[in-house]
């Protein structure tokens, strides 16, 4: 770009110095100083140096102050409200684009190559692991295990954490959320058509009423996926994409669209897999205990990790498709959590390491965020930033160049002492991870960490609660979750 936009047309600067003839080209005259002799000579030159030299000297005393006296002044605005009002105002000229922006937040999406490679020279999703070009990526640190997909989906949406909420709470069930911050809200502010997909039950975690109060534009589950692809029963990723290829065929307007995968969804004893999508590892059994030889964790890895790759192939799928666009796309795609047996082979394969340590590798899977354009300010090399969920729509807003809110700003200040926090622990500036229950360290790093973390709960009351009046939900689950989209809304018991 630069080469041709930039360097090569400077040669035309030759014609300056060439008596320049019609016909003969800017090389084929004779080398002159006639035009600059003239320009000297010409009476208003020294009025347009004198006024090149005032505008300039203009610029420096005025141009370069005033946005800085505008941030100061913005910051004393008692008033949030108006305050983002203005903010948006003077941030739009910068962000109108028709830039699109695509959540992926793929079902049980892992990569269980930490686990010693399940001693079966496993290597993962390569497709996913080989991707050099990206904003960003990294490990993910999440707040569910084996199951729990809407507490993963709540951080990332709005930016608060599990953390500060406690064990078995599901937000999206018990609590409010018409006044709870989130990113449906702030890319309507932003002029984007919003629009959620998950296709299976709508009632499922009570997402129908979530996505409502979220204020997404529409929601498209298990009904407008019929006659789609499946896996194992389940609508395949590859459906899910080419449902967002067709949004974006339809409306050239910028969009944000946010689809919750279900292919990968537990169990994996269906033994539904096609033969010639069926992986199989050859683990190494020596320091497993006889119950999880015999009980089919095996056979579940396998049917697994199967579904992983194909989800891997769905991803190359889709970027390839993306990539041959003729419109600016953004993509972050996360996994929301591990399945449900990895703790068995953590337990046996790794020994006498610190709880924390030990804890943390259950409890976290891996993002990135990919873009099909030269993204401004960004190298675009994949480098590597881990983090947990609630920072990673920070991190994606802040990537793109898009207008962060106040409590986005916090969350990058939040970082810089707490890089990571989820229920089970946090990590501090030191990378030093401790479990939320045992703190640990007496250094400046802990002492920091566990300020950061007060503030942020403090922070996140305010930003759920407000005054603390109308704490709950009033639209609640219609219906028991139901995985099997095949199945009616709530006829699976919970056992």
């Amino acid at each position: 770009y630069f080469i041709i936009f930039k360097y090569v047309p400077m040669v035309g600067n030759i014609l300056a110095f060439r008596r320049y003839r019609p016909g003969q080209g800017m090389f084929g005259t004779e080398w002159t100083l006639r035009y600059f002799e003239r320009f000297l000579k010409d009476p208003a030159f020294w009025r347009a140096f004198r006024n090149t030299l005032v505008v300039s000297l203009e610029n420096l005393a005025i141009n370069f102050p005033l946005p800085i006296i505008f941030a100061i002044l913005l910051n004393e605005v008692r008033s949030k409200y108006l305050k983002k009002i203005v903010q948006t105002i003077s941030y739009m000229p910068r962000f109108i684009s028709t830039v699109v922006v695509i959540a992926i937040m793929n079902e049980t999406f892992s990569d269980l190559s930490i686990y010693q490679n399940m001693r079966a020279g496993y290597e993962g999703p390569q497709y996913f692991k080989s991707l050099s070009n990206c904003l960003s990526r990294g490990k993910l640190y999440v707040s569910a295990y084996g199951g729990g997909t809407a507490n993963t989906e709540f951080e990332f949406m709005t930016g608060n954490s599990m953390a500060n909420l406690g064990s078995g709470v599901y937000p999206y069930t018990i609590y409010n959320m018409e006044t709870t911050g989130n990113l449906a809200e702030q890319f309507k502010s932003l002029g984007y058509s919003t629009t959620a997909m998950h296709p299976n039950h709508a009632t499922n975690w009570n997402r129908e009423n979530v996505y409502k109060d979220f204020g997404f534009d529409q929601f498209l589950s298990i009904n407008d996926f019929q006659g789609a692809d499946t896996l194992r029963g389940m609508v395949t990723d590859q459906a899910t994409y080419d449902k967002i290829l067709e949004l974006l065929d339809q409306n050239a307007d910028p969009q944000f669209i946010f689809d919750v995968t279900m292919q990968n969804h537990s169990g994996y004893d269906t033994g539904l897999l096609p033969v010639d999508k069926q992986m199989h590892l050859n683990i190494d059994t020596t320091d497993l205990d006889a119950k999880t030889v015999e009980d089919g964790t095996l056979s579940d890895v396998d049917e697994y990790v199967s579904c992983i790759e194909q989800s891997d192939q769905a991803l190359r799928y889709f970027l390839n498709a993306l990539s041959k666009l003729d419109r600016k796309v953004v993509v972050v795609f996360w996994g929301d959590h591990q399945p449900f047996f990895p703790s068995k082979f953590n337990d046996k394969w790794f020994t006498g390491e610190d709880d924390a340590t030990h804890q943390e590798r259950l409890w976290q899977t891996d993002y990135i965020i990919w873009a099909n354009y030269d993204v401004a300010g960004c190298d675009q090399t994949s480098e590597v930033d881990d983090l947990s969920t609630n920072y990673l729509s920070t991190q994606l807003m802040q990537l793109i160049g898009a207008p962060l809110t106040d409590y986005q700003k916090a969350h990058m200040t939040l970082r810089e002492s707490l890089p990571a926090i989820n229920s089970v622990g946090y990590e501090d500036a030191s990378l030093r991870w401790a479990l939320s229950s045992n703190v640990t360290g007496d250094d400046a790093a802990a002492a920091a960490a566990t300020k950061a973390r007060e503030d942020y709960a403090k922070m996140q009351y305010y930003e759920m609660f407000r005054d603390g009046k109308n704490v709950y939900t009033e639209h609640f689950q219609t219906e028991a979750n139901e995985t099997d989209p095949n199945l009616a809304p709530g006829t699976t018991k919970i056992k």
